[in-house]
This record gives structure tokens, C-alpha cells and sequence, in this order.
């Protein structure tokens, strides 16, 4: 955003792009709402820097506002994709590489979390569906577009899978950081008692500290479950396995703690939540 006739607010260099900074954050908020609520925090950037940053995104919005958008197909320049019964797995799979060749063309880069996918599913997906996404008509110059397969598809079974995976590592490192977002804001144990997330990050937080380390940890994953209710917007699921590990305490005095663990989850506004979790040693009572 250039201006040829930039007001002056102080003969200090630093100290007017100061000012112009405060200037532009109250244009963004009036503008934009809320959502800029994230530049009340930024005081240790240099002015300078925070005045580039600032700048771009006044630009950034600006563009978006004004934006003309066109559907992916059209920005492509509406090639044509066979129907994928008229194609081989092989075809298909050539097909598929086509397609993510013309999207990387235009700076848009379509992600896979989790593969191998079925062939003709991906290419369906990607010759007819996401040929409709609307997307800006023309971008900021080094800009890429990015979007994530399982955005459009979940893989609920993948992700749980991941998630459980992730709880029983957190475990047996004494680290509940990485699964800590992933608590539901109300959870609930097997006698309806009902805590808060914080509440059970305590408890967990107690229970590790109650030892100096845990060695001879391992733990396996063997089942994982989910059904969604009917408008596939909510629903249910878990993860199950083993797991076990030695509790070193202080003096040195080892426990030993083995047996099934198992994690429960709730689907809500497109994320699954853990509500209960059942592990060795851990009891949601003390």
C-alpha cells in the first residue's frame, strides 16, 4: 500500500511510525472487527517491522474485499477430465497427477494427511467437486492457495487413530501439552461426575509429579471405533490398547503400572474431543 502523500506525525523516524502503526491498527479494527485483536500484543516488534506487517495486511484485506473469485475449473482454464468410468486405476492415477500438476500451476496445493486413498474416489473428488471450490481470480504475486483432502473428507478412523496415538505417548513422556487442545471443555467419568478441562489437566499434572520419572514405558493400539449421528455433524468414538510403564519415585521405589487404556471421544463442529479416558494408576476420584 503506497501513499505519495503520507502525513508526517514526528521529525523522530521511529517514534512516527509508531504513531502510524497505532493509526492503521484502529483502521484495521473499525474495518475488519475483532478479529485484529491480535495487534494489542505486538509492542516488542520494531516499529519498523510491525509498519511492513501492518501495511500488508491493510492490503491483504483490501484485495480480499475487492476480490472477483472464480471457481478452480475456471482458473485452470476449464480442462477436460474423462468420467472415471471410462478410465483404468492407472489412467486414473495419471489423471490424478495431471490435475495436481495444473493446480500447483496456479499456486494451489492440495494436501493428503493420511494415504494411501482409493484412486477412484481421489479422482472423483478432484475432477468434479473440488473443480467447483470459488477461489480469488487473481492473487498476491508469491501467494499459494492451500487445502487439505481431508478437509472435504474426513478420515475419522485415521484421525482417531492419530489422537490415541498421541494420548498414550503423552502419557508415558509425562507431557500432556500435545493432547491438552484436544480435551473437550467439559469432561465426564464413568459416575456422571462431571470436570472441567482444567480441572483434569490438574489431576493429570498432580499424578506426574507424584513421580520423579517413569522408564520401561511402551504402549499399543489395537481398536478404534465411531459412529456419527445421522446429520454427520456429531457423534461418538474411542481408541483402545495397552499400555505400561514404571513409576520411579523420588526415593527410588519403582511402580509398575500395565493394562488397557482406553480414550473417549465426542465429534463436535468438525473435531473430535476427548470425554473420558481410562488409564493405569489414574484415578479421576482423588
Amino acid at each position: 500500500m503506497e501513499d505519495n502523500h503520507e502525513e508526517k506525525f514526528s521529525e523522530d523516524p521511529m517514534e512516527h511510525l509508531k504513531i502510524e502503526n497505532e493509526i492503521i491498527k484502529m483502521k484495521l479494527k473499525a474495518q475488519y472487527g475483532d478479529a485484529f485483536q491480535m495487534f494489542g500484543g505486538s509492542e516488542s516488534l520494531p516499529p519498523d517491522v510491525e509498519n511492513k506487517f501492518l501495511k500488508n495486511m491493510m492490503q491483504f484485506e483490501e484485495n480480499y474485499q475487492n476480490a472477483e473469485f472464480i471457481t478452480i475449473l475456471e482458473k485452470l482454464g476449464r480442462p477436460i477430465f474423462p468420467p472415471s468410468n471410462s478410465l483404468t486405476e492407472d489412467e486414473m492415477e495419471k489423471e490424478i497427477e495431471r490435475i495436481l500438476l495444473l493446480l500447483e500451476e496456479q499456486d494451489i496445493h492440495m494436501d493428503f494427511i493420511y494415504r494411501p486413498y482409493n484412486v477412484t474416489e481421489v479422482y472423483t473428488f478432484l475432477s468434479t467437486e473440488f473443480m467447483e471450490q470459488e477461489i480469488e481470480k487473481e492473487i498476491i504475486e508469491g501467494a499459494i492457495s492451500n487445502f487439505i483432502y481431508e478437509e472435504f473428507k474426513p478420515n475419522h478412523r485415521e484421525d482417531l487413530k492419530a489422537l490415541t496415538h498421541q494420548f498414550a505417548l503423552a502419557w508415558v513422556t509425562k507431557n500432556l501439552e500435545p493432547i491438552q487442545d484436544h480435551f473437550a471443555k467439559e469432561l465426564t467419568d464413568d459416575k456422571g461426575n462431571t470436570y472441567s478441562d482444567t480441572i483434569i489437566a490438574q489431576k493429570v499434572a498432580h499424578f506426574f509429579d507424584s513421580f520423579d520419572h517413569f522408564k520401561e514405558d511402551g504402549f499399543t493400539v489395537f481398536d478404534i471405533g465411531y459412529q456419527l449421528n445421522e446429520d454427520g455433524e456429531s457423534g461418538f468414538g474411542h481408541g483402545e490398547g495397552k499400555l505400561r510403564f514404571e513409576a520411579v519415585l523420588e526415593n527410588g521405589e519403582e511402580i509398575h503400572y500395565e493394562g488397557p487404556f482406553k480414550v473417549y471421544y465426542t465429534y463436535r463442529y468438525g473435531y473430535w474431543y476427548i470425554f473420558y479416558f481410562v488409564v493405569p494408576g489414574f484415578n479421576w476420584v482423588n
